[in-house]
């Protein structure tokens, strides 16, 4: 079990927060889960799935399933440029790569609070959809001040339609974390250019990609059947607790 103290999202949800994770395999243990969310406001759990001891007594801890986490991948050598909606999706599409402060405010100044509905602190009735918004406003800047971040935008003549942020590591390969069509496009038919993106942008760029990972939600069905189209490996599935607690009563 790893206990993760996520003090960033006292600035994002104004909330203490704390991540309490179990790898495949290990043995749910009740006290060592209140021992580790003893003190903060926000508690959460990433366990395995399949596991009915999870299943049944973080619920009885008075935790809540709010969705699975979903790992997937894809080689860079795997995937297919000529797929037919590929193709007809990102016909005169530029993927135009954000490289100053003022280009990235221009993408957080276009991310609204229904960009990313789905995700799990905006479907929370403690946070909701502005708060989610923050929490990712705030991840994509500090990960774009950092050296390896890949921050892009899907651009056709002047319209800007959406974004794609990667972290690359040396061996390659390209972590996908956030990503989507901005709102007065989304439902537009364009959704697929989001997970084929970081492909369409390395051949682009000429940049070195080995393959992408990345997680999804299973709250998010219609991303979820996009990457399933495109042939993305199911490499792991996490189950994601949460409880909202005084943290002076436990």
């Amino acid at each position: 079990m790893q206990t993760i103290d996520c003090y960033w999202e006292k600035e994002n949800l104004g909330v203490t927060a704390r991540e309490i994770v179990f790898a495949e395999g290990e043995c749910f243990n009740p006290e060592a889960v209140e021992a580790a969310a003893a003190g903060v406001a926000y508690a959460v759990v990433k366990a395995p799935v399949g596991d009915p001891s999870f299943l049944f007594g973080l619920p009885f801890l008075g935790f809540n399933c709010v969705e699975t986490q979903i790992s997937v991948s894809k080689p860079y050598a795997a995937f297919d440029f000529d797929d037919r909606l590929v193709r007809l999706l990102s016909r005169g599409i530029r993927f135009v790569p954000v490289t100053d402060s003022a280009g990235m405010e221009a993408v957080v100044e276009a991310i609204t609070d229904d960009m990313f509905r789905t995700d799990r602190v905006a479907l929370d009735p403690h946070f909701g959809p502005q708060k989610g918004r923050i929490r990712y406003v705030n991840w994509l800047r500090s990960t774009f001040a950092g050296p390896d971040a890949v921050l892009f935008e899907f651009v056709k003549g002047d319209t800007r339609y959406g974004f794609s942020l990667c972290r690359k590591s040396p061996s390659g390969e390209w972590d996908y974390l956030l990503g989507g069509i901005y709102s007065p496009y989304r439902n537009s038919g364009l959704g697929l250019l989001t997970p084929a993106a970081p492909f369409l942008y390395a051949r682009q760029e000429g940049c070195p990609l080995s393959r992408v990972v990345t997680s999804i939600s299973s709250n998010n069905q219609p991303v979820v059947k996009l990457y399933l189209y495109l042939g993305y490996s199911l490499d792991n599935l996490r189950y994601v607790y949460v409880r909202h607690q005084n943290p002076l009563s436990r």
